[in-house]
């Protein structure tokens, strides 16, 4: 899956289903923390992730560069990155810098104390001059934090456009939970997406314990029918259904097992390529209107 092409009309589709034929996602719970670190392609956000601290709640690595070489989507990448609007209403409450944007070439979120009266979120880009960390405590030397990041990541791709790696104590459960409008926040998530002529997401998704201090398959259920719903929602926006994807959400496969949730999201090369040449027809004609 890298950002040139491999002859492969499928490339992301094929890396799944080389990733998932011998064992689905779902068929495991997230790794306990004694297994041994599973070895992954480096990805743009490595580097980074030696310059900040060990400890955050949830961490957000985009490869810029990527996504924005990208063939079929790379200049609605390169708009969005720029739109105010996405710019300065994360749900992590922080504004990131346009210019910085456009020059970098991967930029990494990583959010601390989550929930309480000093969370904090550092926004480092790739090339921000070093950030002291003292030796040994970086968050690229925690192999709890790493083995939990690898898990979602196919064995065999090459790249990713997206990592999501998230750890959550009882603030953050609580915080997340409000905001997003959910019962109970997950208490952790490993989540893998990229892009070529098509796109894919894997998501490992822990309910952890919602109540009463036993985990059950209910448990996941519950948090499966929430994802679900939260699919549902988006295939139902106009803006999706104009671009042609709602099919493609509706069909997310979304598995729990106990307390861990799978989610297999794809978007086939017809479908990406018609909904990308659909959606800059729509901003045309937005940016042309008086």
């Amino acid at each position: 899956m890298t950002r040139e092409k491999t002859g492969n009309r499928f490339p992301v589709l094929w890396v799944l289903f080389c990733a998932c034929s011998g064992s689905s996602p779902g068929a495991k719970a997230l790794p306990p923390v004694d297994e041994l670190l599973p070895v992954r392609a480096i990805t743009s956000g490595d580097a980074v992730l030696s310059r900040l601290p060990e400890g955050a709640e949830i961490v957000i690595e985009l490869d810029l560069a990527r996504l924005r070489d990208n063939e079929v989507i790379g200049d609605l990448a390169a708009r969005a990155f720029a739109d105010p609007r996405l710019l300065m209403s994360t749900e992590l409450g922080v504004a990131l810098d346009p210019e910085a944007l456009a020059r970098a070439g991967a930029v990494v979120l990583a959010s601390y104390r989550v929930g309480t009266a000093e969370a904090i979120t550092h926004v480092i880009y790739d090339d921000d001059a070093p950030v002291e960390v003292t030796p040994g405590h970086a968050l690229l030397d925690d192999e709890a934090f790493l083995r939990l990041r690898a898990s979602a990541m196919p064995a065999k791709a090459e790249g990713a456009s997206l990592r999501i790696t998230a750890r959550l104590g009882f603030d953050a459960r609580v915080a997340l939970a409000s905001q997003l409008g959910l019962d109970a926040a997950p208490a952790s998530v490993s989540a893998w997406g990229d892009v070529a002529d098509d796109l894919a997401v894997v998501a490992l998704i822990d309910a952890g314990d919602v109540g009463g201090g036993s985990v059950s398959d209910e448990v996941g259920k519950a948090m499966a029918e929430a994802i679900r719903g939260a699919f549902d929602d988006l295939a139902a926006l106009p803006a999706v259904r104009a671009v042609g994807l709602a099919p493609a959400i509706e069909a997310f496969e979304v598995k729990p097992q106990a307390a861990v949730v799978s989610v297999i999201a794809l978007i086939g090369p017809s479908r990406l390529d018609r909904a990308a040449s659909r959606a800059r027809s729509f901003l045309s004609l937005m940016e042309s209107a008086p």
